[in-house]
């Protein structure tokens, strides 16, 4: 392994009283990913520093990310009645609606870290934290799920992480090997972690993640250690 790059790294809290991160194998009664993949994450960012949807997904791949589950995992089903409206005519008295069953994650806060090389990218992004200010509302999945953000700081990769240690993010299942299982509830999850601008997504990614938000013991490629002391896994 070379010598490692003393990256500077943004961090904060992400958190919202619902999330719908819809699944894409879904159809009739959407269900939600209990972490936001990595698409939803890039989308989050564009609206931070006010890039247009149609652009944000590739604007935003030369970015490392890593994500920590603060809260446990919870969800909840809320039934919802869907209308099929046409004009402003049919919204008022409406014909045909669909009483659906739509499943969230509920009490969600997800700790964000991210580095990249792109130094315009990274300032406007420090800029937004620094400031608490985003050009576009910020949503967890659907724009009916309101996010806000806190806790902002700035560290650094301080060094590679060789020996088997507790990583407090979540972890590609593909860099793990010898997890400890003894008194943790460890999960697994398939997601989309990068599109193009036409909505194609070009990669996907399992992670395992402990359900409380408790970090995982094992040994893992990658993992670093940073100057604030939490054990991370870029992804």
């Amino acid at each position: 392994m070379g010598a490692l790059k003393k990256s500077e790294v943004l961090v904060f809290d992400l958190y919202a009283d619902y999330a719908q991160l819809k699944k894409y194998y879904t159809t009739m009664s959407p269900l939600s990913f209990a972490i936001p993949p990595g698409t939803v994450i890039r989308g989050i960012l564009g609206a931070l520093i006010g890039i247009d949807k149609s652009e944000s997904p590739e604007y935003f791949h030369g970015i490392d990310l890593s994500l920590r589950l603060i809260n446990p995992v919870k969800k909840v089903n809320i039934p919802t009645n869907l209308l099929k409206t046409t004009s402003r005519k049919h919204f008022a008295r409406y014909e045909n609606h669909k009483p659906t069953n739509i499943e969230f994650a509920k009490d969600v806060r997800y700790r964000i870290y991210l580095k990249t090389e792109q130094k315009e990218i990274y300032a406007s992004i420090k800029k937004h934290l620094i400031n608490h200010s985003s050009v576009y509302t910020l949503s967890v999945g659907i724009s009916e799920a309101l996010a806000n953000f806190e806790n902002f700081r700035e560290t650094t990769v301080e060094s590679n992480i060789l020996e088997k240690t507790t990583i407090d993010s979540i972890i590609p299942t593909d860099l793990i090997s010898d997890p400890d299982f003894k008194e943790v509830e460890i999960f697994t999850t398939t997601l989309p972690m990068k599109m193009m601008n036409d909505r194609e997504i070009i990669e996907y990614r399992e992670f395992a993640f402990e359900r409380r938000g408790l970090p995982i013991r094992a040994k893992v490629e990658s993992a670093v250690k940073l100057s604030s002391g939490d054990h991370v896994v870029f992804f």
